[in-house]
């Protein structure tokens, strides 16, 4: 683990041309580099923390300005990592901000490690690990429900719900060890009937409901894996243009045009959606066409959910239904492409044709019934959790698990209970469950743990 005693820095703000960018310094040394390499245009001014100074950088071999800059002060302990910061707002040309961050560097301060100014804040006590979580999921939100997830998990949404679920376990945990002390007193305690009742209520169920709720918002977190499947000249990458609102696959009206996947990221009504346009199937292929094909199939062992498009202005071939089998029991949508065209079969006979699955008629040349396929899309995905608002989601894999294993020893511990076992038991199993929530919120962490999830970030954050 980096020493906290260093002094780092990072570009906070995307490389490339832009109207601003940002060195960040923290650590000791901050206010002293700042002071090497800043040319204040008050010459008086004090570095008071949180006001913005005007000035330029001045380039130490010729003693000459290399940049005009705004440049701020955030003193410790009132600053994101609790130490002292400086930021320094520069134009964001890659020579510009390349030259002041060698600056900064050159007067003491090393490169941070990515994700090292939030993993400060934790171990500095600024943030618990849930929140900085939520920071990278912040900075990786798709759509404005996983922003707005993701900010309700920075303002500490998750650490609340498992304090009260660590207070809760306490105060029953001890009831159940004083009973163990006393066990002569002629006075009960605590029933076995009681605990059970509280340890359901009051952690098991609301656990249960995190983990539902982590269920449901993996979808935004993480997107839909999504596949357009079909024969060739369907209307495949047709669809894909349409959903996109760009040309982005080649379309014509020879067959087998696509001879491999086109990977994009949209949102549909309000989900991240990964879709691939895939190469189209059919018996007759090439070899470059056969490897697409076998690339296609291989994508559809990921997908979340299958788009399957039809030529609706031709009627369904024996292949359609081989294809369709491919995906299994995965949610599928049956498109029915070219609606603007006489349909060669209508759809009550789809219906029939296809049983439970979901039927959306479009025409991806004239955008008719792409907004049904969109609303369609959500319904499937969603399924009963469509309206349901995301407050308290799990952020990600590791806090789920987490609450799994929460939840198996809780149901352990009920058990106990319902057995009349003897209450070490039961305050075994609460003592397992204790530390594995301390876990989800970072008050006992491996170092291993945390390095895997502060690398996940983007250096400068």
């Amino acid at each position: 683990m980096p020493e906290l005693a260093d002094t780092i820095a990072a570009v906070a703000t995307p490389f490339g041309r832009g109207g601003i960018g940002v060195v960040k310094v923290s650590g000791p040394l901050a206010k002293s580099i700042a002071r090497a390499i800043f040319i204040p245009q008050n010459p008086t001014c004090s570095f008071t923390s949180h006001h913005l100074y005007y000035g330029h950088i001045k380039e130490p071999s010729s003693n000459s300005w290399l940049d005009e800059v705004m440049l701020t002060v955030m003193r410790a302990p009132f600053s994101y990592t609790r130490e002292d910061v400086v930021e320094i707002q520069c134009h964001s040309g890659p020579a510009v901000i390349e030259a002041i961050l060698s600056m900064v560097l050159a007067h003491g301060a090393r490169p941070a490690e990515p994700g090292e100014f939030t993993k400060r804040a934790f171990l500095n006590g600024r943030i618990d690990l849930t929140q900085a979580e939520a920071v990278m999921d912040l900075v990786n939100a798709q759509t404005d429900r996983a922003a707005a997830s993701a900010s309700h998990l920075l303002q500490g949404r998750l650490l609340n719900r498992i304090e009260d679920l660590r207070e809760g376990l306490i105060s029953l945990l001890m009831d159940l060890e004083t009973a163990i002390d006393f066990p002569e007193e002629e006075i009960d305690i605590i029933s076995y009937s009681e605990a059970a009742v509280r340890l359901r209520h009051k952690a098991i169920d609301p656990v249960s409901s995190l983990i539902e709720a982590y269920q449901h918002g993996r979808v935004y977190r993480q997107g839909i894996k999504t596949v357009i499947l079909g024969r060739v000249n369907a209307g495949k990458s047709s669809l894909l243009n349409a959903l996109l609102n760009e040309s982005r696959a080649i379309v014509t009206a020879v067959p087998g045009t696509t001879r491999d996947f086109i990977e994009e990221t949209m949102s549909i009504e309000g989900l991240p959606v990964v879709i691939c346009d895939t190469a189209g199937i059919r018996s007759h292929a090439d070899e470059p066409e056969r490897l697409a094909q076998e690339k296609t199939l291989e994508l559809l062992q990921l997908a979340d959910l299958v788009l399957y498009v039809l030529d609706g202005s031709v009627k369904i071939h024996p292949d359609d239904l081989s294809l369709i089998e491919l995906a299994g029991d995965k949610p599928m949508i049956i498109v029915a492409n070219k609606c603007d065209l006489p349909p060669a079969n209508h759809l009550d006979k789809l219906k029939e044709i296809f049983d439970s699955r979901q039927i959306a008629a479009i025409s991806a040349v004239t955008g008719q019934g792409l907004d049904v396929l969109k609303r369609t899309i959500k319904s499937v995905v969603l399924g009963h959790h469509e309206s349901a608002s995301l407050p308290e989601m799990v952020p990600n894999r590791r806090q789920a698990g987490l609450l799994d294993l929460v939840r198996t020893s809780l149901l352990t511990a009920e058990s106990a209970l319902q057995d009349n076992l003897s209450p070490e038991f039961v305050a075994a199993d609460i003592h397992v469950a204790l530390g594995h929530l301390g876990a989800i919120i970072g008050e006992t962490y491996p170092d291993e743990i945390l390095n895997r999830i502060f690398d996940s970030f983007c250096i400068g954050k």
